[in-house]
């Protein structure tokens, strides 16, 4: 026969159980999905969305999700980054490579945080007497200890979702900063408005970057052509070159070329 404190703690482990097991498929479904809601989670597992909640807070505690607000709920920032990575990705190798030979010895470059400039990062090859400057703590790691590099890594908070340094810190780091060129990547390109990105603070720092470079060169495949995002940053005209690959129609690159922009197509 069980006591009463045998099924009280029988009773708990099945709980913790349950738990568990929602926990992973929540996992699985918010990864599937992207974004979802609170009351679509609730409706798929049948149970209440106070439960989805505070399963969510565990989630979100482990860093298994994204964002969870107002009902909403993302992928982690890494499994974002991944995704970013895993898009275009020949496109992106071939437009580091044709971005790296760009840079020249004894340059101070400045390597914003993105899986496009990661590729630069990857392809820079020997250089002599290089400082490379970045906010992206993945660069950082891939430039550490190549030779004839100077990799200096600005200060700044965590934004997890880019893996890179932001804020206050880091716009006060790159006052102090006097660049040959700036590669930055972005969420989206017009000529109407500009380089365009989707965080608020992340912006911030991009117009610290361009302030502090002699050249800004924009480093993007095709697919962020001729869209929007949140927040313009770099108006288009600030642009001195763009890197980016043969799938960008002709008559888009040649708008560009007439606004003063060279246009690099790597192949």
């Amino acid at each position: 026969m069980h006591t009463k404190n045998q099924i009280c703690i029988n009773m708990s482990k099945t709980i913790t159980m349950l738990r568990s097991t929602r926990c992973r498929e929540i996992k699985k479904i918010v990864e599937e999905n992207g974004i979802i809601t609170v009351s679509k989670l609730s409706k798929i597992l049948n149970v209440s969305p106070s439960t989805i909640r505070r399963d969510l807070k565990i989630l979100g505690k482990q860093r298994l999700i994204g964002r969870f607000h107002g009902g909403i709920v993302t992928r982690s920032a890494r499994a974002l980054f991944s995704e970013r990575e895993i898009q275009n990705r020949e496109e992106k190798r071939k437009i580091g490579i044709t971005a790296a030979k760009l840079i020249k010895d004894g340059d101070t470059i400045i390597l914003d945080a993105g899986t496009t400039t990661a590729q630069i990062a990857q392809n820079m090859g020997y250089k002599k007497n290089v400082v490379v400057v970045t906010t992206a703590i993945n660069i950082a790691r891939l430039l550490q200890g190549k030779p004839g590099l100077k990799v200096i890594l600005t200060g700044g908070l965590l934004n997890v979702e880019t893996d890179s340094l932001v804020g206050a810190l880091t716009k006060e780091a790159f006052s102090k900063i006097n660049a040959d060129i700036a590669f930055l990547g972005c969420a989206a390109i017009s000529i109407d408005s500009g380089v365009m990105y989707p965080d608020l603070d992340i912006v911030e720092t991009k117009k610290a970057i361009v302030k502090s470079a002699k050249k800004v060169i924009i480093v993007a495949d095709h697919s962020k052509f001729n869209k929007v995002s949140l927040t313009s940053a770099i108006p288009i005209t600030a642009v001195d070159k763009i890197v980016t690959d043969d799938k960008l129609p002709q008559a888009y690159a040649e708008a560009l070329t007439a606004k003063g922009i060279e246009v690099i197509v790597a192949k």
